[in-house]
């Protein structure tokens, strides 16, 4: 095919031909589809229940700080939408509480840094929660990095221990899967946000790690929708 291209454009250099003719395919052919990782409600209710119960009941004391920190950056980064290379550059200066003025509710703006400059993000109500104790159990100031430790390791043994480091198409999961569209479409359709979660009457909801919703872990926690 490109000897046959070079061929017809010596013709048209030398005026043999007017033009040169379409040599493009008349339809596209079938790419491989593939599709990236993503958490059912399901399996994303069973990792944040797994990171709750290590955050209440480490197996020793001195894990507990690292289990809630874990605990709040799952939250955090399923309810934001930010890649975790984002989410290690954010500030506490970078974030603001506001109103939401559709839905009368509190939720984080977000000043994104990225390779392209800044961008603007509004998250989900339940990541105010975890952006408040975060913020209380480090002490923050206005500079300081709101997740300072790589949760990376931590992560994936949770993963791991339960049975959710694949997906069953065989992909691999890791923290970016928190922000893959697929799971993101999936929690604002099941915490009835957005014109279709209107229309549909669906409302968020207090969800307790025990199933109770007038838990006061759940209360405390704020986990709103999940």
């Amino acid at each position: 095919m490109v000897a046959l291209r070079q061929t017809l454009k010596t013709a048209m250099r030398h005026g043999w031909l007017a033009s040169l003719p379409d040599m493009s395919q008349p339809y596209r052919s079938n790419g491989k589809i593939s599709h990236r990782a993503w958490f059912s409600p399901t399996e994303y209710k069973q990792l944040y229940l797994a990171a709750a119960k290590r955050a209440d009941d480490p197996k020793k004391e001195r894990y507990r700080y690292h289990g809630q920190e874990l605990y709040d950056f799952i939250i955090f980064m399923a309810n934001t939408g930010l890649r975790p290379d984002e989410a290690k550059r954010l500030e506490y200066r970078d974030v603001t509480v506001v109103k939401d003025r559709e839905t009368d509710e509190r939720i984080l703006e977000i000043e994104v840094r990225g390779k392209r400059g800044v961008g603007y993000c509004k998250s989900m109500p339940s990541a105010v929660m975890p952006f408040f104790r975060l913020r209380k159990r480090n002490k923050a100031q206005p500079t300081d990095r709101i997740f300072p430790n790589d949760q990376h390791v931590l992560f994936n043994n949770i993963l791991e221990e339960e049975n959710l480091k694949f997906d069953r198409e065989g992909q691999r999961r890791t923290a970016y899967t928190l922000a893959t569209r697929p799971t993101r479409v999936m929690k604002t359709l099941a915490c009835g946000r957005g014109e279709i979660g209107r229309r549909n009457g669906l409302k968020p909801k207090l969800e307790c790690s025990r199933g109770n919703p007038r838990c006061r872990t759940a209360q405390i926690r704020g986990s709103l929708c999940w």
